[in-house]
């Protein structure tokens, strides 16, 4: 078997990053360096040893389509890097499912979603003393907003919510 880091996404401008992570996992690990995200370009195909085309959302057919390519691969997956916001999601779970070392896959969608983020915020038993919470709330109607704003005395930043 073949030590390997999975790379999961990464903004097309950070291209030399992974090939310069490629390098020092050869160097360091004697490792290859296999970059998941979906529709790998050519370019990716030569910044790395190997792509695997898959979405990198959570989803139990995306972790299965990873692990089932690097079995068929004969690849010992020995590390995970989340190399974009998007790949935070499906690095979580790869990650527990591997028993290395990565974010909570129960929190993780906090960290694409605000909404998410600020009720785990209010769930927390400790804050630093100079940190304030932000108020937040999920609006789904006129009727929502109005009384929303009216608690708010009528000073608010409104977001959109993502799915």
């Amino acid at each position: 078997m073949k030590n390997t880091f999975l790379v999961l996404g990464y903004n097309n401008t950070r291209i030399s990053d992974v090939v310069k992570i490629r390098s020092l996992a050869k160097k360091h690990f004697d490792a290859s360096v296999v970059l998941c995200k979906p529709r790998p370009t050519t370019e990716d195909q030569q910044a790395v040893d190997d792509t695997i085309d898959v979405s990198l959302t959570a989803a139990p057919e995306n972790r299965t389509t990873v692990l089932e390519s690097c079995r068929r691969k004969d690849l010992k997956i020995i590390g995970i890097l989340p190399f974009s916001d998007q790949g935070t999601q499906l690095g979580a779970s790869l990650s527990k499912e591997l028993h290395l070392p990565g974010g909570d896959p129960n929190l993780i969608r906090a960290a694409l979603h605000k909404f998410e983020f600020r009720l785990s915020e209010t769930q927390q038993s400790t804050i630093p003393n100079f940190y304030y919470p932000i108020k937040a709330e999920l609006i789904t109607s006129k009727s929502d907003l109005e009384r929303f704003m009216a608690t708010m005395n009528n000073v608010a930043f409104l977001k959109p919510a993502q799915e």
